[in-house]
């Protein structure tokens, strides 16, 4: 039997491998312990209460602490899992909406708009720009919103990603349909939130984007959006540094 130490959830444990294994005599690193393994901790003393020196635990080393499985094991696991408790979903959107999105896709939108994904040259600071405007990083004491709409409209926005990682675009109090994209199975989908593809800094490239339909509709399908709002990255620390911005629905 041969004692060997190995790190689980953090903490330094060991284990014992029956049988000859063949370790390196010049090496003190033991092999992975295989699927199924009971880990063991060494034999520890704790003392639980300082001030009485006498009042010592002895803890067993041969109780267990963990299981080890393999990547496989757990990845059936969690398949079988999931689809016990998340059987297939086939809803048409219209009976859990009503008249919400109907007809979206045959709108004739009012305003075509380009907006980008940018960042500063050491990619600390993050922007979301409408073309023709200079990129700033948001200020939750604006005055003037970035985008007014009208209620009762829908606009087609081309969302581009001009840096060089991945960009997440989410708009609050609406919702889109997805016109172009990269991933097909996106096209055609009603959505708030999609991932623009990371740019790959060749100028000679179009900028990754997506079309959407964005839809304003609002008291038009009984659901009035009008109101002040922000869209910007889903991804927390490039909305925390300044990729967002506002948008104005006049009633």
């Amino acid at each position: 039997m041969i004692a060997c130490s190995t790190l689980v959830a953090g903490f330094a444990v060991t284990y014992a491998l029956q049988g000859t294994a063949q370790i390196p005599s010049s090496s003190s690193v033991c092999p992975r312990p295989p699927a199924g393994s009971v880990v063991n901790n060494p034999p520890e003393i704790r003392n639980p209460d300082a001030s009485n020196p006498a009042n010592f635990t002895v803890l067993d080393p041969l109780r267990t602490i963990a299981i080890i499985d393999t990547q496989a094991q757990l990845t059936a696991a969690a398949i079988s899992s999931a689809s016990a408790s998340a059987p297939e979903l086939n809803v048409d959107l219209t009976e859990v909406s009503g008249d919400r999105f109907s007809g979206l896709n045959q709108e004739n939108p009012v305003q075509q708009r380009t907006l980008y994904f940018s960042e500063n040259d050491t990619g600390t600071v993050f922007y979301i720009t409408v073309l023709g405007n200079q990129p700033k990083v948001f200020d939750p004491n604006f005055k003037t919103p970035d985008i007014t709409v009208e209620e009762g409209t829908t606009e087609d926005w081309l969302v581009q990603n001009r840096a060089q990682e991945a960009h997440v675009f989410h708009i609050h109090q609406i919702h889109f349909l997805v016109l172009e994209s990269p991933d097909p199975s996106e096209i055609g989908t009603l959505r708030d939130t999609i991932e623009i593809p990371t740019w790959n800094g060749d100028l000679n490239t179009p900028f990754p984007s997506v079309k959407l339909r964005m839809d304003f509709r609002g008291a038009q399908k009984d659901t009035s959006i009008a109101g002040t709002f922000v869209y910007h990255c889903h991804i927390l620390e490039h909305e925390d540094k300044g990729m967002m911005a506002a948008i104005e629905v006049k009633s």
